[in-house]
C-alpha cells in the first residue's frame, strides 16, 4: 500500500493489514532481525525517517498468544527484547542504561516510561528510558533570561539553585527558562523563590493514559497528558509560563487546541493557550502544577482545521510510499519489506 505524510504533521502509520500463518503481528523494525529501531502499529510519525532517505521497515511476528516486550535504549535501539505469554510478569532489565555526560551536564537513569514493577503482559509493550539531567555550570544569561537547556524530560537544578537565586537578587535576570525534551517552563523570581532544597527536580513528562487516574483517563481518551513538576510544589508565589512541544495531527488547526488542567480528583479547568506553528509549541500561563492534557475541540461543521490533503496549509510535503515487495524469514517470524520513499 501507499501513504503520504507531511513534515512535522503528526500522522500515524497505516494500520498493519498483513497476516502470516498462525503468527501475530508485533511491530515494525528497521532491521530484519528486529535489532533496529522499533515502530509500533499505527505509531505517529512526525519527522522523516532517516532524514527522508528510503527506508525499509520489516514486520516482526510472534506466535499467537505471545507478545513482544522491548526496553529501548536512549539511542533508539533495543536494550532488552523478549517474547512473553499473555499475563506473564514483565521484568525490567537487571542493569540500567547509561548516557554519557560532558563538562556541563551529567545524566542519571530515572525510570522506564510506563513500566511498573509487577505489571503483566497485556499486549505488545515498548518502554523508553527517562534520564535526569544535572547541570554542572550555568550558561551566561541572554538579556534578562538564563536558559537551562536539556533534551531530557527531567532536570535536577540542585547544583545551581544558589547561583540562579543570586542572579535574581542582583537583577541580572528576570526569568529562568528550564528547557526539556517535551517543552519548557519559564519562571519569574517569585515563582522560583517557592522552590525549596529538599526536592530540586523539575520536569515535563508525558504520561501514558494507562498510568493516570481512571477518572482522568476517561476524559482525555488518547490525547497527550503531561505531568509537570518543579520541586514537588503544587502552588507557586509567581507565574510559570509552560510550553509543550506538540505537532498538529492531520486535520487539526492550532486555534482549536486547549489545555486541560487537572486536579488530583480528576476535575479540570481549561487554560487559555496559544499555538505557534513555527516552533510547534502550545503555551499557557499558570501558578500551580499538576497534570495537563492537550485537547482538541473538533468543529462538527468542518471536522476541525484544513483537510490533510490541502497543499496550502503551510506544511512542507514529505511523501512516503509503503510497498510490500517480498516476504522473508527472520528471527522470531516473517519480515515484510516496506519501503518509505521521499516524494520528488
Amino acid at each position: 500500500g501507499s501513504q503520504t505524510l507531511k513534515c512535522y504533521l503528526s500522522t500515524p502509520l497505516n494500520e498493519n493489514t498483513y497476516a502470516y500463518d498462525s503468527k501475530t503481528f508485533a511491530f515494525w523494525n528497521t532491521k530484519a532481525d528486529g535489532s533496529g529501531i522499533t515502530y509500533s502499529d499505527k505509531e505517529y510519525i512526525i519527522e522523516p525517517i532517516d532524514r527522508g532517505n528510503d527506508v525499509t521497515l520489516y514486520a516482526q511476528w510472534v506466535d499467537n498468544n505471545m507478545y513482544s516486550v522491548i526496553f529501548v535504549n536512549n539511542d533508539g535501539w533495543p536494550y532488552q527484547s523478549e517474547t512473553l505469554e499473555l499475563g506473564a510478569v514483565i521484568e525490567a532489565p537487571e542493569t540500567d542504561p547509561t548516557m554519557s555526560g560532558d563538562t556541563n551536564y551529567t545524566y542519571t537513569f530515572h525510570e522506564w516510561t510506563g513500566y511498573k514493577t509487577g505489571m503483566t503482559v497485556s499486549g505488545n509493550h515498548v518502554f523508553f528510558p527517562v534520564f535526569i539531567m544535572t547541570p554542572i555550570v550555568i550558561d551566561e544569561p541572554e538579556g534578562d533570561t538564563v536558559e537551562i537547556g536539556t533534551n531530557q524530560d527531567i532536570v535536577d537544578i540542585g547544583n545551581i539553585i544558589t547561583d540562579i537565586e543570586g542572579m535574581f537578587d542582583d537583577g541580572s535576570i528576570q526569568i529562568v527558562d528550564l528547557g526539556f525534551g517535551n517543552g519548557s517552563i519559564e519562571m519569574d523570581s517569585d515563582a522560583f523563590a517557592s522552590i525549596g532544597t529538599s526536592d530540586t527536580t523539575a520536569g515535563i513528562v508525558e504520561v501514558p493514559t494507562s498510568s493516570v487516574p481512571d477518572n482522568m483517563a476517561s476524559k482525555v481518551g488518547d490525547r497527550p497528558v503531561y505531568d509537570v513538576f518543579v520541586g514537588g510544589i503544587h502552588e507557586f508565589g509567581g507565574d510559570l509560563t509552560i510550553s509543550f512541544t506538540y505537532y498538529l495531527q492531520a486535520g487539526e488547526s492550532g486555534d482549536k487546541l486547549s489545555v486541560w488542567h487537572f486536579d488530583d480528583n480528576g476535575n479540570y479547568v481549561s487554560e487559555e493557550c496559544t499555538y505557534d506553528e513555527l516552533t510547534h509549541t502550545v503555551t499557557f500561563t499558570t501558578d500551580n502544577l499538576s497534570y495537563f492534557a492537550i485537547m482538541y475541540d473538533v468543529d462538527p461543521g468542518n471536522g476541525g482545521g484544513n483537510s490533510p490533503d490541502d497543499p496550502d496549509d503551510g506544511f512542507p510535503v514529505w511523501a512516503i510510499v509503503l510497498i510490500v515487495v517480498a516476504v522473508v524469514a527472520v528471527a522470531g517470524g516473517i519480515g515484510a519489506f516496506v519501503f518509505l520513499k521521499k516524494k520528488n
